[in-house]
C-alpha cells in the first residue's frame, strides 16, 4: 500500500485461489479493476493462470497508469483445486515476486475432515504461500458461506484461528458479510 501511495515502485499482488476467483466476473478482476479506479497513477494488469500448460496466460492490461510504475495481478485460481495444490508440482511455474499474496481457498475442502485436520490442511497451504516470498504479506479470504449449508462454518473458523496463532495474517472477511445479508441470492 506504502509503495502505491507513494507510487515509488511496481507492485506484484499474488492471488492462489479457486473457482471463486478465476473468471473476469468474479471477485480478483474486479478488484483489478477497481484498483484501477483508486490509483490512476499506477497501470494496472492481471494474469491469469493456465493450469493446463502451466504458465501464466498473457498479459491483459485494466489500466494505462499517468505514471511509471504498475500494479501487476498474478491470478492462480483454478476451479477445482484446494489449499494444498500449491504444495505440489504447480509451485515453481506459478511463483512471482509477490509483494501481497492473497490465499483465497476453502470451498474445496477435503470432505469429512476433522477438525485438527482442516487446520493442517490451511496450515500446509498458507505455509506454501508463504515460502514463495518470504517477505510479502499474506492475507486470507474467508470466503462467502454456501446457500444451502453451512459447511464454510468450520473451515472459516479454523482459517481464523490459524490466523490469530500467526498474529502477522490479514483476514478478509467476506463469510461475514454474506451472513450479515442473510446469504442473499442477489450476491
Amino acid at each position: 500500500k506504502y509503495a502505491i501511495a507513494q507510487d515509488a515502485a511496481d507492485v506484484n499482488i499474488l492471488v492462489i485461489g479457486d473457482s471463486t476467483g478465476d473468471a473476469t466476473d468474479e471477485w480478483v478482476y474486479l478488484f483489478a479493476q477497481w484498483i484501477a479506479t483508486e490509483h490512476a497513477t499506477h497501470s494496472v494488469s492481471y494474469r491469469l493462470w493456465d493450469d493446463t500448460n502451466n504458465v501464466y496466460l498473457a498479459d491483459t492490461s485494466i489500466s494505462t497508469g499517468s505514471g511509471s510504475n504498475t500494479i501487476r495481478f498474478w491470478n492462480a485460481s483454478v476451479a477445482g483445486k484446494g489449499q494444498l495444490y500449491l504444495t505440489g508440482s504447480k509451485q515453481s511455474a506459478m511463483t512471482v515476486d509477490a509483494d501481497l499474496i492473497l490465499f483465497s481457498h476453502g470451498k474445496n475442502s477435503q470432505d469429512g475432515l476433522t477438525t485438527p485436520q482442516r487446520r493442517m490442511e490451511n496450515l500446509m497451504g498458507w505455509d506454501t504461500a508463504r515460502s514463495l516470498n518470504a517477505d510479502a504479506g499474506l492475507a486470507v479470504v474467508l470466503q462467502c458461506p454456501n446457500r444451502d449449508d453451512t459447511s464454510m462454518t468450520d473451515v472459516v473458523a479454523q482459517q481464523t484461528i490459524i490466523s490469530a496463532i500467526y498474529g502477522d495474517c490479514g483476514l478478509l472477511d467476506v463469510h461475514s458479510a454474506f451472513l450479515a445479508l442473510n446469504k442473499d441470492a442477489s450476491l
